[in-house]
């Protein structure tokens, strides 16, 4: 009987582990929907400086999500536009304002929206491979 109710108990906690792994993707699933299909503030707010300094949460907020839903189109797209605006927006436009005072800075920042833009492109190429499978080796085969 012990070793029954040890079984027992095992398959519980799987089915339980299970259900609740499943639950998370879901809700994690859910917030990517949102966060894919609504309209995004950051994009329309009028406070450039509020939206810099809160973009690398969100971009976090996404790459924490991706960690759960690595497969999510919404999250992979939002991925790569924000980490395309944020390189952009913020990091190259540093780098380009610092240029004549500090050329040591603005390497710096340079390099790091190629980083930024690298992992934009990441974003983008799964996401791409997401709805189109193989149309990344087609596009480096074949620009």
């Amino acid at each position: 009987m012990p070793v029954r109710a040890l079984v027992l108990g095992a398959m519980l906690a799987a089915v339980c582990w299970t259900a609740g792994c499943s639950m998370r993707r879901f809700a994690v699933n859910r917030i990517g929907d949102a966060l894919a299909t609504g309209g995004s503030t950051f994009e329309t707010d009028d406070d450039v400086e509020l939206v810099g300094e809160a973009l690398p949460f969100g971009l976090k907020l996404i790459e924490s999500l991706l960690a759960e839903s690595p497969q999510h189109e919404g999250l992979l797209l939002a991925g790569c536009r924000g980490f395309t605006l944020y390189a952009y927006g913020y990091v190259q436009q540093e780098a380009d304002r610092t240029a004549a005072e500090d050329l040591e800075r603005a390497n710096a920042l340079r390099r790091r929206a190629r980083r930024l833009f690298e992992r934009a492109s990441g974003y983008g190429f799964r996401a791409l491979e997401r709805r189109y499978p193989g149309m990344r080796q087609a596009l480096e085969r074949d620009p």
